[in-house]
């Protein structure tokens, strides 16, 4: 899905896969987060998205603590870097893992 956003000075696009990137660099900065495996982006209404991931977390940790940072690391750094409005982040804890 590409989101067009029209300026003054013309078309804005970005792609799916350049929030996904996002999304994914985002992550990279959260601890516990061992892997964010799926990633998928919805289009609620022009402007506003919906995100859901599949993370792996690191065993021994609190869940839901890690899954909460990662929702606002998430919101945070896709809306910043796009302008768009995220009305969600769904984490869907696909398994633990264990560090190497």
């Amino acid at each position: 899905i590409i989101r067009p956003t029209f300026t003054l000075e013309g078309k804005l696009t970005i792609t799916d896969n350049a929030i996904k990137a996002i999304v994914i660099s985002a992550s990279q900065s959260v601890p516990g987060v061992v892997n964010l495996g799926r990633i998928s982006i919805d289009v609620v209404q022009v402007g506003i998205i919906e995100i859901d991931v599949s993370p792996t977390i690191l065993y021994g940790l609190p869940v839901r603590k890690v899954a909460a940072n990662l929702q606002s690391r998430i919101i945070q750094a896709v809306e910043s870097m796009t302008g768009l409005q995220v009305s969600n982040v769904n984490v869907t804890v696909a398994k633990l893992g264990f560090a190497p």
